[in-house]
């Protein structure tokens, strides 16, 4: 029973040591001047350094899981670029449809525009390796952000 005990105490502070190093590694992160609006860089964290890559995604409504896929695409191009050079293709479409009625003999027109975003992407195993550290809103909530990392074997 003392055994038990131990152990579980062991695992609970062993959780809340690597809980709190995340909870500093997310906000040296999200306050770094160079990416904590985007982009991918190396950062030395607790004698250890790590490559992180943020991907930002305009928040325009959509669900979560979109805002996260999108923000994780976008981090690993992020990264992919810092250690290859850009090996993405991304191209962008905005479909503008005027809609002329006619309702009670009066002319009506109604502007309807999507935009549509397409990221292919040709990562290696590295990248996808890379686990989640975190993601957040801008204070305004327009944007949205995901970050990914992994520490660097020396």
């Amino acid at each position: 029973m003392v055994k038990y005990w131990f152990v579980t105490l062991v695992l609970c502070l062993v959780s809340a040591t690597s809980w709190s190093q995340n909870d500093s590694l997310i906000s040296l992160v999200k306050n770094h001047p160079i990416i904590g609006t985007g982009g991918a860089d190396v950062i030395q964290y607790n004698n250890q350094p790590y490559i992180i890559g943020v991907g930002y995604v305009e928040n325009k409504g959509q669900s979560r899981s979109i805002l996260e896929r999108i923000g994780k695409v976008k981090a690993e191009k992020e990264i992919t670029i810092l250690i290859n050079g850009s090996a993405f293709t991304s191209s962008a479409m905005a479909v503008i449809e005027e809609i002329t009625t006619i309702k009670d003999g009066e002319q009506v027109t109604a502007t309807y525009t999507d935009y549509f975003e397409k990221i292919q992407e040709n990562t290696e195993g590295f990248i996808h390796s890379m686990q989640k550290l975190a993601s957040w809103k801008s204070e305004d909530q327009s944007m949205f952000y995901y970050a990914i990392y992994k520490p660097i074997i020396q």
